[in-house]
């Protein structure tokens, strides 16, 4: 049976977010133990200690985990930006590091992954190279339409990089990564792997439901987010600044975060989250509403 290949790039900064991510993916999948991670990192930048932790997140989930080291200087040949690391590029060198692979989906390390990815990782492209889902950010700024526009055109549509699902024969055969880079160092988006990506395969694409990447920022509250999964969603992509790890929100999916880090080699993380969200002063309302539904449910 086919094994699907999960990639991610991460340093010692995202090590927590990244384990969540693998665990929630793991533990939603009908098929973990035919599930390979490949964690690619700087020389250097992912400590044995978060190396241990990352297998001890995998390993008991019958998935198989494996780490490359790369030298970034190998590969980038330009700086990303201020705002960003240069992990967030690996994604356009993940065919030629892993050249083995007939396919690979690459997955950013703010998600929670409540669906059975085996749902897409078999999609068929036809014609197209690789598979994403429509940047949610069309339905909330103007000034980012605009930014889009000038990427991929009035008729072009612009996809989220953050679940990257790639044919890595076509990939290679398009000569990808050297347009990529082509495309990073004439330009210098603001969004450099995300911007290339988006110009690069214009016109290549094969979308995934939305489901596949909703973004977190969307999703009006409702007090029955506590209780349900009202979209279906798949993945949430906590692409705000608002992230379950930093911030200080209260909702069901971060709720549904802390199981996951409760399953965790950092579990004893989850006393400062709640006591952090106990000081959160509209916490008392949405218990309120907590407690009533419980009552109406017996």
């Amino acid at each position: 049976m086919e094994r699907m290949n999960v990639v991610v790039g991460i340093d010692d900064k995202y090590t927590m977010p990244c384990g969540i991510t693998l665990i929630s993916l793991l533990e939603n999948c009908s098929r973990a133990k035919d599930i390979d991670i490949y964690v690619i990192h700087g020389k250097g930048k992912l400590s044995e200690e978060n190396k241990s932790k990352l297998r001890e997140s995998v390993e008991p989930r019958k998935a198989r985990i494996f780490f490359k080291e790369i030298i970034a200087s190998d590969y980038l040949n330009f700086k990303p930006g201020a705002y960003y690391s240069e992990a967030i590029c690996y994604r356009i060198f993940g065919p030629r590091i892993f050249p083995k692979l007939k396919r690979m989906l690459y997955i950013d390390s703010d998600l929670l992954v409540l669906g059975d990815i085996t749902e897409i990782y078999f999609t068929n492209f036809g014609n197209k190279y690789i598979g994403a889902v429509k940047d949610q950010g069309t339905k909330i700024s103007p000034k980012i339409i605009n930014h889009y526009r000038k990427i991929v055109g009035n008729k072009g549509t612009y996809f989220n990089s953050g679940v990257l699902l790639i044919d890595c024969n076509k990939w290679k055969s398009f000569s990808a990564e050297k347009k990529l880079i082509h495309y990073i160092i004439k330009n210098a988006p603001p969004l450099p792997d995300q911007d290339a990506l988006n110009n690069v395969f214009n016109g290549k694409v094969f979308y995934l439901p939305d489901k596949w990447n909703f973004f977190f920022k969307n999703l009006i509250f409702n007090v029955w987010h506590f209780f349900d999964n009202p979209k279906g969603i798949g993945i949430i992509h906590f692409q705000s600044p608002y992230k379950p790890f930093k911030s200080y929100r209260v909702t069901r999916y971060e709720f549904a975060y802390m199981k996951y880090l409760l399953l965790s080699p950092w579990k004893n993380m989850v006393f400062f989250g709640l006591l952090s969200k106990i000081l959160h002063p509209f916490l008392c309302i949405y218990l309120f509403f907590w407690l009533l539904a419980q009552r109406f449910k017996k």
